[in-house]
């Protein structure tokens, strides 16, 4: 093996190559490139990741995750808004694979989620949800109910915010 890895060492990604940890993540691969120097996915696809207001950061589901898939995004305390924007994570090699979804609110009262909005035309870059009213909550559901027929992968997603106005 230390051969091997002698001989792929020519073919290294440098530190600073935009390739580096941009492959999908696969948990059945182990959590460390060939040559084990780079962690890979593994760990940096986390649920606050699309919160964070950096759109070069994402939150991705386990590829063994079914749908619906739920994230669940907590503000603290009650936030008043009327506008949900998302964004689909895509580049070169991956699509845009949400066609239906359902945004949630927390209800406390009765301890159950409760659909706000929701949509068949998909997510992909850039949607701005709105035409639901005010909603106050202090949780979020984003819940991908479907994929887009031909993908096979989850969902991921780069950015979601909240807006009041």
């Amino acid at each position: 093996m230390n051969r091997i890895r002698e001989a792929a060492a020519h073919f290294a990604l440098r530190d600073d190559s935009p390739l580096v940890d941009a492959g999908r993540y696969n948990p059945h691969l182990g959590s460390e490139d060939f040559l084990g120097t780079h962690p890979g996915a593994n760990g940096t696809l986390t649920a606050d990741e699309p919160t964070d207001g950096s759109p070069a950061t994402r939150w991705a589901a386990a590829e063994d995750a079914a749908y619906p898939v739920t994230l669940d995004i907590g503000f603290g305390t009650d936030t008043t808004f009327d506008q949900v924007s998302l964004d689909e994570y895509t580049d070169s090699g991956t699509n845009p694979r949400v066609r239906t979804f359902a945004l949630q609110r927390w209800d406390t009262g009765t301890g159950t989620w409760v659909t706000f909005a929701s949509r068949d035309t998909g997510i992909g870059h850039d949607l701005t949800v709105t035409g639901f009213g005010g909603v106050t909550t202090s949780l979020l559901r984003v819940a991908p109910t479907g994929k887009i027929a031909t993908e096979q992968y989850t969902p991921t997603t780069t950015e979601i915010a909240v807006y009041d106005g």
